[in-house]
């Protein structure tokens, strides 16, 4: 590896996924934990303030995309409205009001508290994603694809959950 050979200030710092090339041509790594603000001002400065950064391959991407759309989907789909109001005795919250598995239509039941819990719930969930994904993304070098691409699946399992025959709710609290 050319970092560990090179007598740049950059050679010192801990390395990671994140590759950056500077001015000479030179590949780099940042370190994507506490501190990294830091060390990416010192890549700046002792390149010259040239960074770029090398995304993976058009191979790769599909794959990145895949997983990360799949994984907040995954955690999107799950319908906290009908999981709550079942274990509260309320039934199938599907057969009240609009028929959608959301806050609101919980709200309907009646019953403010669990409308509460499904609302935050379903925004935990899209943040989960959105957190977990962000943290693989990092060690891989695409922390804020990972990001997108997973709050994207995450309001789509919302939306249309595969468990209820894609008919799921608005998406609102997911979304936010």
């Amino acid at each position: 590896n050319r970092s560990s050979r090179n007598s740049s200030p950059i050679a010192a710092l801990p390395r990671s996924h994140y590759p950056v090339t500077g001015t000479g041509g030179e590949r780099h790594t940042v370190h994507d934990l506490a501190g990294s603000a830091l060390q990416l001002l010192a890549v700046s400065a002792a390149t010259g303030g040239e960074m770029t950064y090398s995304p993976p391959g058009a191979g790769e991407w599909a794959t990145v995309i895949i997983v990360y759309l799949a994984f907040g989907y995954l955690l999107g789909s799950v319908p906290f409205g009908l999981l709550l109001t079942k274990a509260a005795g309320l039934g199938d919250i599907r057969n009240v009001g609009s028929g959608n598995i959301g806050a609101t239509n919980v709200l309907r039941t009646g019953n403010k508290g669990l409308a509460l819990a499904t609302l935050l719930l379903d925004g935990i969930k899209g943040l989960a994603a959105v957190l977990i994904a962000g943290r693989i993304g990092a060690r891989y070098g695409h922390a804020i694809d990972a990001e997108l691409l997973a709050g994207l699946g995450a309001f789509f399992g919302h939306l249309f959950p595969m468990w209820l025959g894609f008919k799921g709710g608005k998406g609102v609290a997911t979304y936010i």
